[in-house]
């Protein structure tokens, strides 16, 4: 029943609405309490509800909002939970905002999401376009996991110095012993 009538909810609604409903519904499906009956069916409505239209809708907050402080704080700890069901449309966003405020704010909520982004930066890392690959270079090193060398080294001949200035910051960040010898090529760039 939820499923029904939480669209036209939305519409009317707005931004506050989906923040009454979709982390409910997240919860609801992680809780141990529940039979797994429960958890699967609210997991079901989350995804039904967690459509492009609504993602696109919440994560415009992060470039202009009209939520209060607080529903800003509950967005911001919702788009981490929802981790990769929202990631993929995140990154598309942060690739296209041009204020670097915005995609710093991105950027932060991406790198909470941790280990599962890898995937989804390494296939960014070796796109077309240089600001994609430095927005990628910058979230590995920002996540700090040493698995993210291996996907910082192949981008160290990157033509765009502004994608090797990343690497630099980023191996920075990650740190240890791997990052050295990556440094010291770049450091001789």
């Amino acid at each position: 029943k939820l499923v029904r009538i939480a669209p036209l909810y939305f519409d009317q609604s707005g931004p506050p609405g989906v923040l009454r409903i979709l982390p409910f519904l997240l919860i609801q499906s992680q809780q141990e309490e529940r039979n797994r009956a429960q958890r699967s069916t609210a997991a079901g409505a989350l995804d039904r509800l967690l459509t492009e239209k609504i993602v696109f809708l919440l994560l415009g907050q992060f470039k202009r909002t009209s939520l209060t402080p607080q529903q800003f704080q509950r967005l911001q700890k919702f788009t981490v939970s929802l981790g990769m069901r929202i990631a993929p449309q995140l990154l598309t966003l942060m690739s296209k905002e041009e204020d670097s405020t915005v995609r710093k704010r991105l950027s932060t909520l991406l790198s909470r999401m941790g280990e599962p982004l890898l995937d989804l930066l390494h296939e960014m890392a070796f796109n077309s376009k240089w600001f994609v690959v430095r927005n990628a270079a910058a979230l590995i090193g920002d996540l700090r996991l040493e698995a993210g060398i291996n996907i910082l080294e192949g981008l160290i001949l990157h033509p765009d110095q502004r994608v090797r200035r990343a690497l630099i910051r980023s191996f920075a960040m990650i740190g240890g012993k791997k990052s050295v010898a990556p440094l010291l090529k770049l450091a001789n760039d």
